[in-house]
Order: structure tokens, then sequence, then C-alpha cells
């Protein structure tokens, strides 16, 4: 896994990505697409957002934090695709800040 770095302003976009796949967030959701380049898939359509997506050493889950109900917690989805699954249950700080 390796992450990498676009931009240098504070809005630059970072994305991590497996040997053939790439993870991102676009318009608060996760999406997947192949390193080779092709159709990006949408993993996560949730109204709250979904950032900082990260995968796991097997490549098969994502972990990411997502805020829904006001709290962020951290989640985890299948790589291809799948029901979120919340992780933690602790009370946060209060929302993301907008970006």
């Amino acid at each position: 896994m390796r992450r990498s770095r676009i931009g240098s302003s504070p809005q630059e976009f970072i994305f991590h990505y497996f040997p053939y796949l790439i993870n991102f967030t676009y318009a608060g959701d996760l999406w997947t697409a192949p390193s080779s380049g092709g159709s990006a898939l949408r993993l996560t359509s949730h109204p709250g957002v979904e950032v900082f997506g990260k995968f796991s050493p097997d490549g098969k889950w994502i972990a990411f934090t997502g805020q829904y109900d006001g709290d962020e917690q951290v989640y985890v989805v299948p790589t291809a695709g799948g029901e979120p699954r919340q992780l933690t249950f602790y009370p946060a700080h209060g929302p993301l800040a907008p970006r």
C-alpha cells in the first residue's frame, strides 16, 4: 500500500492504493478505481461524510471515518463494496469541518 499526494495547497487530493486499486474520497463518498485506469466504483452513498479511507494490509477492507448522525466513527467496508460496518462507538467532539 502506498500513499500519494497531488498538489501542495490545503485542498490537496490524497489517495491510497493497493497494487491494483486506488481508494479516494469524492463528494463525501468513498470510491475505488483500477490503478491501471478505468471506471471508478462508488463504495458509499450515505448522506453523511466518509473520509480518510485506508486499505487493510490484505486489501480486502477499507477502513474510514464516517460522520453519520453527528458523530465521527471508524467503519470498514469490503473493497468490492457492501454495507459499512461500524467499529467504534465513542462520543465525538462535533461535526467534521466543512471541506
